[in-house]
């Protein structure tokens, strides 16, 4: 029997067909590696190739949303494996930030994270900064206590 793994970016840099250059992890849309199907990469680790071109050079930004979104997806693609079923697309879904920048902040939903989408909300203001606080206070106490997750459709 075959366990799964996660992989971290680096840890596989050089390792031909399993990373780019950068050391990301290539993934199918189920999270696992396009070269072993039983390694699977989710948040920062994955490779995501940018939509376009920008004056710099960077990376497709991962929203912590996005990165538990694709551990949920990818444990249950696992599970998947052992039991039989679908697998779930870690790669496209609704993905909700509420960024803090100093003394404001800004709130991002977009669904899918990537272009094209079928919607996208984006708004700045300091009432976002205070918003990320208290859901970084939820989150933690979530966390903490066990409570169930909430999902307000962001």
């Amino acid at each position: 029997m075959v366990i799964p793994a996660f992989l971290g970016a680096a840890f596989v840099r050089g390792v031909e067909g399993l990373a780019n250059p950068k050391g990301f992890v290539l993934v199918k849309p189920e999270l696992a590696s396009v070269k072993f199907d039983n390694l699977y990469a989710v948040g920062v680790a994955v490779a995501i190739a940018p939509v376009g071109a920008t004056p710099v050079p960077v990376a497709v930004p991962k929203t912590g949303h996005w990165a538990e979104l694709m551990a949920q997806a990818a444990a249950h693609n696992i599970v998947a494996e052992f039991k039989g079923g679908a697998k779930r697309d870690g790669l496209t879904a609704p993905v909700t930030c509420i960024a803090d920048a100093g003394d404001t902040g800004f709130y991002l939903s977009a669904d899918p994270f990537l272009p094209p989408r079928n919607k996208v909300v984006h708004k700045q203001g300091k009432w976002a900064r205070s918003l990320k606080v208290a859901f970084e206070k939820y989150y933690l106490a979530r966390i903490r206590h066990d409570w169930p997750s909430l999902h307000f459709g962001w």
